[in-house]
């Protein structure tokens, strides 16, 4: 297991993976700063052929990548243009449970 991020190895490699063989040919043109809600019709029209969780997979690595290089401070946006493939739930106190279970 990666102890850092709590990931094991197969997830580092299929992620690494997802990276170089899809998402780096497709938007290595670009600065991660420049990738928005734009880009996505086109990965998704990109990769057509293959199946629609592969291309989901690949949207949700991106969309990673995206919230930690704002959490790093890497990129910034505004707080109304969240990055790619950020389209979690608002996760308030009402909605989330503790670890009581309460």
């Amino acid at each position: 297991m990666c102890w850092r991020n709590r990931l094991k190895p197969g997830t580092v490699y299929n992620r690494k993976k997802i990276i170089r063989i899809y998402l780096l040919p497709s938007l290595s043109h670009q600065r991660l700063d420049e990738i928005g809600e734009a880009e996505i019709p086109k990965l998704k029209a990109t990769y057509t052929h293959h199946s629609v969780s592969h291309v989901n997979m690949m949207i949700g690595v991106l969309g990673l990548m995206l919230r930690v290089a704002v959490e790093w401070g890497v990129i910034c946006f505004a707080a109304e243009d969240p990055p790619a493939g950020d389209h979690r739930r608002d996760r308030s106190p009402s909605t989330t449970m503790s670890p009581t279970g309460g």
